[in-house]
């Protein structure tokens, strides 16, 4: 059966607390069960008074026309109300659950970002590492990898450089070896921007 609500559409319970059950029977069964029990009660009256009832029959079991209209606007409007308080309480909940969502991603989000720092810096230090270790195995190669890099930041941009072909910055266009001095035990001195 349906839980019995009051006009507030809160269950309706007994004196124990339960909620009320309405049976789903259909309306023929029952007018007969209200016409039982009415017969119940009225054996069970004195039958002092020299009546007995033999039958009861339900005239009418519906609203009379006068108070009809004004019933069921009443019914309707406490079912608006329900509505109205059930969609307020859906919003809020829904208010609610984006907030916490929104929450989480921006806990993921500055998580996602301290590790990518993490990361970068290792990695960072890494190429830090290997480039301070490959200047060291080979600085001719570290002197020729400076040089493109001069190369890149001056000849990319739209700027017009006026040097003299034998300027130090040139010398691995020139031919191999001629670029680079050689120290008095013989190792090769690397100058690619000619600051010595």
């Amino acid at each position: 059966g349906d839980v019995e609500l009051d006009e507030s559409g809160e269950p309706v319970t007994d004196d124990e607390g339960n909620s009320r059950v309405r049976p789903t029977n259909s309306r023929t069964e029952l007018l007969n069960d209200v016409i039982q029990a009415v017969q119940i009660n009225l054996a069970q009256e004195d039958p002092s008074f020299g009546v007995e009832m033999i039958d009861i029959r339900i005239k009418r079991a519906d609203f009379p026309q006068e108070v009809a209209g004004r019933i069921f606007e009443r019914m309707r409007s406490d079912r608006e109300k329900i509505s109205r308080r059930l969609r307020a309480e859906g919003e809020e909940e829904a208010r609610t659950r984006r907030a916490a969502a929104d929450r989480d991603v921006e806990v993921i989000l500055a998580a996602a970002d301290r590790d990518a720092d993490r990361l970068r810096g290792d990695g960072e230090a890494q190429a830090i590492s290997i480039l301070a270790e490959s200047l060291n195995k080979d600085p001719e190669f570290f002197s020729f990898r400076r040089s493109l890099e001069a190369y890149k930041a001056f000849l990319n941009q739209r700027t017009t450089v006026i040097l003299s072909s034998d300027a130090p910055i040139f010398r691995f266009l020139q031919s191999p070896g001629e670029g680079s001095s050689q120290t008095t035990d013989g190792a090769a001195v690397t100058d690619p921007l000619g600051l010595r």
